[in-house]
């Protein structure tokens, strides 16, 4: 696939993940353009998550975490990696992969908030 076809298709998938996220009311920032080599999506608010998009016919799902969790680095508490599911066409069907040390990080986070309200 050409880099053009490729980009496209990653800016489809971004779109469709970004309107499933916006559907239940979760900010999104997209911190992916021209010359940036960031996270795909960025939840706003509260800022917790980093989110890497990928949209690819092969499985290459620890470098990618580690592509995550590098990205995640800048700031961004928590790196998630939404991978489409082969076979899926909806979004809501695909996957979403973490490592446990960042779901614990994310619990943690729930936790704080639930008490704290």
């Amino acid at each position: 696939m050409s880099g053009k076809m490729s980009r496209r298709k990653g800016a489809t998938y971004e779109l469709e993940v970004r309107k499933q996220l916006e559907a239940v009311g979760v900010p999104v920032v997209n911190r992916n353009r021209p010359g940036y080599d960031g996270d795909d999506l960025r939840i706003s608010d509260p800022d917790v998550l980093s989110i890497e998009l990928k949209n690819q016919a092969s499985m290459t799902l620890s470098a990618w975490v580690d592509q995550a969790v590098e990205q995640a680095e800048d700031g961004a508490k928590i790196p998630v990696v939404i991978h489409k599911r082969k076979g899926k066409t909806n979004v809501l069907e695909h996957y979403a992969t973490m490592r446990v040390q960042d779901l614990m990080a994310m619990l943690e986070l729930l936790r704080e908030e639930k008490f704290d309200t």
